[in-house]
């Protein structure tokens, strides 16, 4: 998709730690054999709470505020920790154009979904800020078509799992960069992160 003047293109994610989203990628490019995939660098590898889309410059800024609702929202919920879970593919496995990784599901996981995306509609379109993930499945993407048509995925990935502990500690807002990617492959610039709480049942 093109840039837009005056505006930037955002979500807001989980980043993975870097030893699952080494194995994550490593899952995708090992298991992922047929021709026309495109893999997400590890750098890159994300827990997708609410993609917004394009978002003028100026709310863009005020998103970023340490202070301000989207802040606020995320230290609502004390930190917690997920486990990855099942691979899949969007429309569907058996003709995905996107392979994912979703996590267990949590309930700590909804509540800050709920509290992100209610932050957002506090300074957007509602009905644009909680758009759900793609598919209405939160998840990882690992790897998309580079071209539109859908393929089926095979056994070994839709078996596959990752191990490994994913403690969730801060909330991220993310911008995906205009044109190419950098020099590292990374296609995704992260504008701000969000601390969750301290609080009962987080993370010592």
């Amino acid at each position: 998709m093109s840039a837009a003047a005056g505006q930037r293109r955002l979500f807001v994610g989980l980043e993975l730690p870097a030893e699952l989203a080494r194995r994550c990628a490593s899952l995708a490019s090992a298991t992922l054999q047929a021709p026309g995939w495109r893999f997400h660098v590890p750098q890159d590898l994300h827990l997708t709470l609410c993609f917004r889309g394009w978002v003028p410059e100026q709310v863009a800024a005020g998103l970023t505020d340490p202070d301000g609702a989207l802040a606020r929202a995320v230290r609502a919920s004390a930190c917690f920790g997920l486990l990855p879970g099942a691979c899949g593919g969007f429309p569907q496995a058996e003709r995905a154009r996107v392979a994912w990784l979703a996590p267990e599901p949590q309930a700590e996981l909804v509540e800050l979904e709920r509290g992100v995306r209610a932050a957002l509609a506090a300074r957007l379109a509602p009905e644009e800020a909680q758009r759900p993930p793609f598919g209405g499945q939160a998840h990882v993407t690992l790897a998309r078509r580079e071209r539109t048509d859908g393929v089926s995925l095979p056994p070994e990935f839709l078996r596959a799992r990752a191990a490994g502990a994913w403690p969730v500690e801060r909330a991220t807002l993310y911008e995906t960069a205009p044109g190419a990617p950098s020099p590292d492959g990374r296609r995704y610039r992260a504008l701000a992160h969000f601390p969750l709480s301290r609080g009962r049942g987080a993370p010592a």
